[in-house]
């Protein structure tokens, strides 16, 4: 099951960091995630983005409960607004 979580940097976390600060804390932690990604968790890949989102994380989970765990946290671990969306392959309809 194919997902994306797409992350927001508008509000930096409730820290007394500064926006830069805050999104080379994002970075550090993306790029970790992707050395490293938890169980059950294949990780496609992982872009910056320009415009609304800042972030979008492509992954594969075996099933919805894995994907929210997994979207859950991510946002707590950027400190910042998320959304999962999941993705049905146009071979699947």
């Amino acid at each position: 099951m194919t997902n994306i979580v797409i992350i927001s940097q508008t509000k930096v976390a409730a820290t007394n960091k500064s926006p830069r600060e805050a999104g080379v804390k994002v970075m550090r932690y993306l790029k970790d995630l992707k050395e490293k990604p938890p169980l059950g968790i294949d990780i496609r890949n992982i872009y910056l983005s320009l415009g609304r989102f800042d972030s979008i994380i492509i992954f594969e989970a075996p099933d919805n409960k894995t994907a929210l765990k997994f979207a859950n946290d991510v946002g707590l671990g950027t400190g910042n607004v998320i959304e999962t969306v999941p993705l049905i392959s146009i071979e699947e309809i």
